[in-house]
């Protein structure tokens, strides 16, 4: 991680992590022209995916709102968060997060690449 790394706001929790690390090939779809898609492995080395979750109240929720569509560029871009007691520089697999609201709490879950 170099210093121009984009680093978690100290303001978030740390998210909760499923203790089980998925893998899953490097691939890149193809869409032809007749609309049948083809699946092309981009590298030999497999992606390590994490799900993670937050629980977070309303203003921790804007923070992160603002986080990931201002600062990741729509979660396009890869942070530092500490996931297992280390910094981790991470990506989210797909530029997307699910979102619960109840009782004014915002659970968010999304699967992040390890980097």
């Amino acid at each position: 991680m170099d210093s121009d790394s984009i680093y978690w706001p100290d303001t978030l929790p740390s998210p909760g992590v499923d203790p089980k690390l998925l893998n899953s090939p490097r691939t890149e779809p193809t869409q032809f022209d007749s609309g049948r898609t083809r699946t092309r492995r981009q590298a030999e080395d497999l992606w390590e995916i994490i799900e993670v979750q937050w629980n977070f109240v309303e203003d921790q929720f804007a923070t992160f709102r603002t986080f990931f569509e201002e600062t990741l560029e729509q979660g396009s871009l890869p942070f530092v968060i500490e996931i297992f007691g280390v910094d981790t520089e991470v990506q989210f697999q797909e530029p997307e997060y699910t979102l619960n609201h109840s009782d004014n709490l915002f659970e968010v879950t999304g699967k992040l690449c390890i980097v």
